[in-house]
């Protein structure tokens, strides 16, 4: 963990706060504890600070443990899909592990993420070629990486007072703020309630384990039990405190774009060596709007850029760019075309005990999608 800076502004000694959060999760008796403060004052912070202002709370999923890697995924979609997509989307996380669906500003490229279980990679690259061959969804590059992570929020430049960012690249940039986490490759054991338990967190962490036993309709004991088991395998790495008021809406897959406030961008660097990716993360962590990092064979990163430092954000990744600007693709988000989702837990037999996949149940629930979407188009003429 680190310390706090002292060069930040650090409000309201808010940062120690939200780091046990990421760390814990939003159990204010445990958090209290650790910050040797009453359950009152933290609870009141908590509320009024992150709840109030509009923040998420997330558990974040372990992919590796879980057994996954991570691909990214940039193409076009066939064009009778494209009045579909957000259907199609949803069909591909139910059964092709897609657990993001993104369109890009300026070209409409779709940017997809998939977390898919190794073994099963061959498989879906074929998968791939054939919905090509349909004109479903052309893929034009696949970035593939050993470990994904969402870096924790740097709450010591948030202002929480008046709802903004206070980051000085002048004071601030030149040092390094968050390492990368260390992939734990090795898949855990678990089941598939494990799996629902683990959704329902990603979804709204906030909620209790009585909520969440009451919504998958299981004894209260039972989800504590798993939920225990969850916590020792490490099959969630922790929380996300989720800053951004356009940030993801797991309840209905989307991303809400009320406001604006940020600039989404991405950048993706194909094929890197071990000299560029140790560059590439070190000059991510000193970007403190970053969201979403992936490493392995190839780099990505996400972040969301305050509208008032875009001119400074898009100039510190065009510089972070020039040295692999030939295998960098690098753009924006549209999120008003975007659909996310949570681990794809639909994918595990809880019989079997174990991921599966279909190829060709794929195929044909997609020509029984484009059969169905033709009888509605014929009986509304």
């Amino acid at each position: 963990m680190v310390a706090d800076r002292k060069d930040a502004p650090n409000y309201g000694g808010m940062a120690p706060l939200v780091r046990l959060i990421e760390k814990e999760g939003p159990y204010i008796n445990r958090i209290a504890r650790t910050l040797g403060e009453s359950k009152d004052s933290v609870r009141y912070r908590y509320r009024h600070a992150i709840l109030k202002n509009g923040f998420r709370i997330q558990a974040k999923p372990n992919y590796e443990r879980l057994g996954m890697k991570r691909l990214i995924l940039l193409g076009d979609l066939g064009d009778e899909w494209r009045a579909n997509e957000a259907r199609l989307s949803t069909f591909l996380n139910e059964n092709c592990y897609f657990v993001n669906f993104n369109r890009t500003l300026l070209d409409s490229r779709v940017l997809a993420n998939v977390s898919i279980p190794p073994r099963f990679v061959d498989q879906f690259t074929r998968l791939l070629s054939e919905l090509a061959s349909r004109n479903v969804l052309h893929v034009e590059d696949t970035y593939s990486f050993d470990s994904f992570r969402n870096p924790p929020m740097r709450a010591e430049y948030y202002d929480f007072d008046r709802d903004r960012w206070d980051f000085d690249w002048g004071s601030h940039a030149d040092t390094a703020l968050e390492g990368a986490e260390r992939p734990d490759p090795e898949q855990a054991s678990f089941s598939y309630e494990d799996l629902l338990i683990i959704k329902e967190l990603q979804i709204d962490a906030t909620r209790s384990l009585t909520e969440i036993a009451r919504k998958l309709k299981l004894e209260y004991k039972r989800v504590l039990r798993r939920f225990q088991h969850i916590e020792a395998e490490g099959l969630i790495r922790g929380y996300r405190v989720i800053w951004s008021k356009d940030a993801v809406d797991l309840k209905r897959n989307l991303i809400p774009t009320p406001k604006h406030r940020y600039l989404p961008i991405f950048f993706l660097v194909r094929n890197t060596t071990t000299a560029e990716a140790g560059r590439l993360m070190a000059a991510s962590a000193r970007f403190p709007y970053l969201s979403a990092e992936a490493i392995g064979k190839d780099y990505f990163a996400q972040a969301f850029i305050p509208r008032e430092q875009i001119t400074e954000g898009l100039k510190y990744v065009t510089d972070l760019a020039e040295q692999t600007k030939e295998r960098t693709e690098f753009g924006f988000v549209d999120f008003e075309h975007s659909r996310v989702f949570t681990i794809p837990y639909q994918m595990f037999d809880q019989d079997a005990r174990q991921w599966t996949f279909n190829p060709q149940g794929v195929l044909e629930g997609l020509e029984q999608m484009k059969l169905v979407r033709k009888e509605k188009v014929r009986q509304s003429q």
